[in-house]
């Protein structure tokens, strides 16, 4: 492992260290949970002098937390990168690294274990540079971002005395790219209440699974209407976004029934909603209601799951944060892009400071979940020094 440059070391390490989010299991065993993957980095940071503190989240379950320079010089800017993976399914080696052909193999390779080593990495150069006199530098190892962001939320109700958040970078696979914006995403439960009865006399029950049949129709067809491929009468407006688009709505769950010889009396669907920035959960949920009430003559309840709300986020491009990091880019001998994304990040969890943030770092998102994980050695090389310029010259 010495033959290879100290980022890709980290990283390496970081892989072989189990911390999948057992999303509403029990934690309490490896391969679940990010405490481990927490210890390490603590060790590491404070092997070059770094106070580092562990936030309990939960059973096995972690934030680290170390601050670099001043926090009495104004605001701070966040470096955060989270621990947790998906599972590993369908890996027959998930938690041994391996490097071929100039890319690394692994689970976490590229989501998110390689930007966290870039980030890692470029934190400890710009504390040990700046000293305890430079312009604060958070950086945040977080847990539970694969899930409800449990980590993010933590750290935003337990905040270091003194500390103000200014701006914020979140390292997440981007290959480079600047993310001035991305989606959110809610999910929505719905369901249907029937009667029971014996199934040989069906006339006697009301079916559940058929009231929700018609429901997910209802749903489909305002899914449509929201992408922007058909219209109703029913919905005067649909939200749009110069970058992102339009919105999407699609029934991904639906349960229903216990015993092949009863009618079923209850059905439930699980809905994702993939959000524009300035929508709220609250407000998208009285438009499929209404939407739904006007169209069905089957009562459905719907509710919006707490644990997975997910605020979308978006900077101006020409934001001079965005501005000096792609600044940073350029000098780090990478092209000078922004983007946007589709997916939800750490960075919702933060929406409500009301600050410049982007999401950026080496890997590809093509990568990421997927039974065959990597990150290429270069771009991982290129994060390091994109962070270090833009931390550098803050």
């Amino acid at each position: 492992m010495t033959d290879y440059p100290e980022v890709v070391q980290i990283a390496r390490e970081l892989i072989a260290i189990p911390s999948v989010n057992p999303l509403e299991a029990p934690c309490d065993a490896s391969p679940y949970g990010e405490q481990d993957v927490a210890e390490f980095i603590k060790a590491w940071l404070e092997g070059q002098g770094i106070d580092v503190v562990l936030q309990e989240v939960g059973p096995r379950r972690a934030n680290v937390v170390a601050v670099a320079g001043d926090v009495k010089k104004g605001k701070a800017q966040l470096l955060c990168a989270h621990m947790d993976t998906v599972n590993v399914k369908d890996m027959a080696t998930p938690f041994d690294p391996v490097l071929r052909d100039g890319l690394l193999h692994g689970r976490g390779s590229c989501d998110d274990k390689g930007p966290l080593a870039a980030a890692l990495v470029a934190f400890r150069d710009y504390a040990l540079q700046a000293g305890p006199t430079g312009k604060p530098v958070v950086f945040l190892g977080s847990c539970g971002e694969e899930y409800n962001m449990a980590g993010g939320k933590h750290f935003l109700q337990n905040m270091p005395d003194g500390l103000e958040i200014g701006g914020a970078i979140f390292a997440e696979p981007t290959e480079l790219k600047v993310i001035n914006a991305h989606k959110g995403a809610i999910r929505v439960r719905l369901s249907t209440q029937g009667v029971s009865a014996h199934s040989s006399r069906p006339q006697l029950g009301q079916n559940a699974i058929y009231a929700m049949s018609r429901v997910i129709l209802e749903v489909e067809t305002f899914a449509n209407v929201l992408s922007g491929n058909a219209t109703c009468p029913e919905v005067k407006t649909v939200p749009q976004h110069p970058q992102l688009g339009t919105e999407t709505l699609v029934c991904t769950i639906v349960n229903g029934g216990r015993q092949m010889n009863i009618i079923p009396n209850q059905c439930e669907a699980f809905l994702d909603w993939r959000i524009l920035p300035g929508r709220s959960a609250d407000g998208c949920l009285w438009e499929l209601d209404d939407y739904l009430q006007g169209r069905l003559s089957v009562p459905v309840h719907s509710k919006l799951l707490a644990q997975c709300q997910y605020a979308a986020m978006e900077t101006p491009v020409d934001a001079p944060m965005v501005q000096a990091l792609l600044d940073a880019v350029k000098r780090a001998g990478q092209p000078r892009e922004t983007d946007v994304a589709f997916y939800a990040t750490d960075a919702s969890a933060f929406v409500g400071l009301k600050i410049p943030m982007v999401v950026f770092g080496p890997g590809s998102i093509a990568q990421a979940h997927a039974a065959e994980e990597y990150i290429s050695l270069m771009q991982l090389g290129s994060g390091v020094v994109a962070y270090g310029e833009f931390l550098k010259n803050l």
